[in-house]
């Protein structure tokens, strides 16, 4: 793993040097690094063969836990938004917590629930589905949110949607991404799992390493549309099948207005966030033409 001057990361734990003592070449004060157990910390400066973290000597890169990602923040009961340095601080845990915060300038923020279920799309037939996506049309749907209400409402079978939108924590409304926010996910998920156990998640909430996540989006009568969580590219899968991974997300309140579901980006935002995810199929460019009478 490589480090760079003002990453934050976890000191490992207690236990680790417990069992581990003759990794630690670090001191604090001329203290052992004891005092930082646990502890996230800020890299000041950089050593051959170590690293200085705050008011360290030099710190072997080995007794790192894991690197925090800023971008990735955590949002309380109360609606307000926590780094995760102070939310630890505050002596807090998943527990207190309704979510964790991501996005990117695609999809803007949304929230991740913290469960991970394994349900199969439909269960035995999608009776009154009356619309499907194409791969170009799933690549480039923004939000989930209103085709997971259509599909709650509308059809009784579908068994992954139905968790996403019945479940509660606070006071969002939630529901099954889209492949585009499901890549995002992907994207994101080295920096979420960090958050997720520096606030005492267990790996039944982490976001799988393998496996395939799906989407809100049907490619057919018994297809869904997901990405791949070790490869990170687009698939259909079997929608009837139970080895797949559902999650739910929601919208981050404070940004509501801003980030609603019928944002309209361009083709151009559009066409370069597929490029930059390493898509290098074909894309279609919508072309209005306006006739004078």
């Amino acid at each position: 793993m490589n480090y760079n001057i003002g990453d934050k990361v976890k000191i490992k734990p207690k236990e680790w040097f417990d069992s581990n003592r003759h990794y630690i070449i670090a001191r604090v004060d001329g203290k052992d690094i004891s005092e930082l157990y646990g502890s996230i910390v800020t890299i000041t400066n950089n050593f051959i063969g170590g690293y200085q973290i705050d008011n360290c000597i030099s710190v072997s890169d080995n007794i790192i836990d894991f690197k925090i990602d800023d971008s990735v923040k955590i949002l309380g009961f109360s609606n307000k938004i926590f780094d995760v340095q102070e939310f630890i601080s505050m002596g807090k845990t998943y527990k207190d917590a309704v979510g964790i915060i991501f996005g990117d300038e695609n999809i803007g923020k949304r929230v991740l629930a913290f469960p991970n279920w394994r349900r199969s799309f439909f269960d035995c037939g999608a009776y009154g589905l009356d619309k499907s996506f194409s791969y170009e049309k799933a690549a480039t749907e923004i939000c989930g949110l209103e085709y997971s209400k259509r599909l709650y409402e509308q059809i009784s079978e579908s068994v992954a949607v139905k968790e996403c939108v019945k479940y509660k924590r606070g006071d969002l409304e939630w529901y099954m991404p889209s492949l585009m926010e499901d890549t995002t996910l992907y994207t994101l998920k080295d920096s979420i799992n960090a958050v997720m156990k520096a606030i005492g998640c267990d790996d039944s909430c982490l976001l799988p390493e393998k496996g395939n996540v799906l989407s809100v989006l049907n490619g057919g009568f018994s297809v869904v549309w997901a990405v791949d969580f070790k490869y990170g590219v687009h698939i259909q899968v079997d929608a009837f099948k139970v080895f797949n991974n559902v999650r739910a997300i929601a919208l981050l309140p404070s940004e509501a207005i801003d980030n609603d579901c019928d944002i309209e980006a361009t083709d151009e935002q559009l066409i370069n966030a597929l490029r930059k995810r390493g898509y290098k199929g074909r894309i279609a460019k919508r072309i209005e033409k306006v006739i004078e009478l």
